[in-house]
């Protein structure tokens, strides 16, 4: 066992930062939209920050409004855990490039989120303030940007459990 820790710190240490972008929905209904920046520190943990617009769903319209927070997650398996300190905790299960899991936050239920790894960034816009702004576009015009994170199936509870218990 002390070998395995050894070996993942070491590794965590000499492995170069490696920045990472990620696009996600979260909510009751998958209505905050979210885009990761992450980079792999020392620790080997993925730092970084996630801005999100508030384009509704099923369950409420839109509001447009935007919020920023630091986060923090880590990958083991097929395991995925993020926090944004303080506010909210995440668990999911990554499947390809792909992670769906409960998200919970302080002062509210527990809910969804699914979570795309490996978002070609230049495919949105070369800011995240531009990536918002032409994500808000494309989603008035009805136009999907993603298969898997805009179907209202993907933000079901039960997906996440069913998916757990393999």
């Amino acid at each position: 066992m002390r070998t395995a820790i050894f070996a993942l710190a070491l590794a965590g240490a000499v492995s170069p930062a490696c920045a990472d972008t990620w696009a996600s929905r979260e909510g009751d209904c998958g209505e905050w939209r979210g885009f990761w920046r992450v980079e792999r520190n020392q620790d080997n943990i993925l730092a970084g920050r996630i801005d999100y617009v508030h384009v509704g769903g099923e369950c409420t319209a839109p509001t447009g409004e935007r919020i920023s927070a630091e986060v923090h997650a880590v990958i083991a398996g097929r395991d995925f855990f993020a926090t944004r300190p303080g506010v909210c905790n995440y668990h999911g299960i990554v499947q390809d490039d792909r992670v769906r899991g409960q998200a919970l936050c302080a002062g509210s239920s527990p809910g969804t989120f699914a979570l795309r790894l490996g978002v070609d960034e230049q495919r949105f816009a070369p800011t995240v303030g531009d990536f918002l702004n032409a994500l808000q576009g494309a989603l008035s015009s009805g136009q999907a940007q993603d298969d898997f994170l805009d179907d209202p199936s993907t933000h079901r509870r039960n997906e996440y459990w069913r998916l757990f218990g393999r």
